[in-house]
C-alpha cells in the first residue's frame, strides 16, 4: 500500500496548496515528497509571521536537493520579510525555474507594493519579449 502512495507522489508534476502561513520548511518537505514536481501554486492567507530563514538552516540540504520546479505562483504576496526570504530561496536554488509569478494581496495599497501601479511581479528566465 505504501509503495502505491510513493509511486503516485513521484508522478505528481503540478501541485496547488493553500497555506495559512507561508512556510518554507513545509514546502521543502513537499518538494522532497514530490520529486518530479514542476509547477507549484501557493495561496497564502494574509497572516504575518515566521521568517523563513534558510541560508544556515538548509545549507546541507541545498547541496543535495534537486529542485525541479519550473513554475512557481504565489498568491497574496505582501512583500514582508518572510515572503521575500521564501522567494529568494527559490530564485537562488531552483536551477530549472523558468517562471516566478507573485500576485499581490488585493488589500495592499499601491504605494506599499514596489512603488508601482502593478499588482503582480513576474520573473522569467531567458530572453524577454
Amino acid at each position: 500500500q505504501l509503495q502505491d502512495v510513493t509511486t503516485v507522489a513521484s508522478n505528481v508534476k503540478i501541485l496547488a496548496i493553500h497555506n495559512y502561513n507561508l512556510s518554507l520548511d513545509m514546502v521543502i518537505c513537499l518538494i522532497q515528497s514530490f520529486a518530479y514536481l514542476e509547477k507549484l501554486y501557493i495561496q497564502t492567507s494574509n497572516v504575518p509571521g515566521g521568517n523563513n530563514f534558510w541560508r544556515c538552516k538548509h545549507r546541507a540540504l541545498i547541496k543535495r536537493l534537486d529542485i525541479c520546479l519550473k513554475t512557481i505562483v504565489l498568491k497574496n504576496y505582501r512583500d514582508v520579510k518572510s515572503q521575500v526570504n521564501f522567494a529568494t530561496f527559490f530564485v537562488l536554488n531552483a536551477k530549472m525555474l523558468e517562471l516566478w509569478y507573485l500576485r499581490a494581496d488585493p488589500t495592499m495599497t499601491l504605494g506599499s507594493f514596489v512603488q508601482s501601479r502593478k499588482t503582480y511581479f513576474s520573473w522569467r528566465k531567458g530572453p524577454q519579449e
